[in-house]
């Protein structure tokens, strides 16, 4: 299953969780996950990458984090989701007319050949953004659930 964003503007986005890093395990990687990013921009190759970008237990709070971001109150710092591994993140950002969007930002390993060079902060300057009202948070949290549900945290076999 994978998770598939599109907007009107032309962004496109694709996350496919491969499997485990290391599908026997090891100690320092056991619940790693190949994560295969497949990603458009208007004017721009589409452009693929596999890496291991999250552990398993990321996904359910990623999962909380996207039912809940539709409620955010922009007011604040940009509200945000950050995985150990800088290599994927989300962000919402406002937008004129009080409306927002969903930022998908790539760094580290995971930066597109086609992005500019990285900036400071803490985001990326590589990134594919969303209206917020042409996507569904509930299918993006379904996703996470079901995609942890297909590869749950591994205990160490020597417990």
């Amino acid at each position: 299953m994978a998770l598939e964003l599109r907007a009107s503007h032309g962004h496109s986005l694709r996350l496919d969780i491969v499997g485990y890093q290391f599908p026997d395990g090891t100690v320092d990687s056991l619940n790693w996950l190949l994560i295969r990013f497949t990603v458009q921009v208007p004017g721009q190759e589409p452009w693929t990458k596999v890496d291991p970008s999250l552990e398993t237990g990321e996904l359910l709070s990623l999962a909380r984090w996207f039912e809940n971001m539709g409620t955010v109150d922009m007011r604040g710092p940009r509200p945000g989701y950050h995985f150990l591994e800088p290599n994927l993140s989300f962000s919402l950002v406002p937008v004129k007319g009080g409306k927002r969007r969903l930022r998908v930002h790539f760094d580290a390993e995971s930066r597109p050949p086609w992005a500019p060079p990285r900036g400071q902060g803490a985001h990326s300057t590589a990134w594919v953004e969303f209206p917020l009202e042409e996507v569904d948070p509930k299918a993006m949290a379904r996703w996470a659930h079901e995609e942890h549900a297909r590869f749950p945290a591994r205990e160490p076999p020597w417990d």
